[in-house]
């Protein structure tokens, strides 16, 4: 097995998971959705910059990890 490949201890929560796969697959599709008869994509760098804005917009109200 390589060393750059983690393996499930080292991805043990979300955001770990979460920056293994923008890491890996940045400009790929990470989900795909049909709306009105057109496919919609978020890549991964996508999603991380949206669940970057929510975590940076819960903070900004003074929402504490926990």
């Amino acid at each position: 097995m390589s060393g750059d490949t983690p393996n499930s201890e080292t991805l043990d929560t979300f955001p770990k998971l979460l920056a293994e796969n923008v890491r890996v697959r940045g400009d790929k599709p990470a989900s795909r959705e049909k709306d009105f008869g057109i496919w919609l994509s978020w890549t991964w760098n996508q999603v991380a910059d949206e669940i970057r804005a929510l975590a940076c917009g819960l903070a900004a109200l003074g929402i504490k990890a926990g």
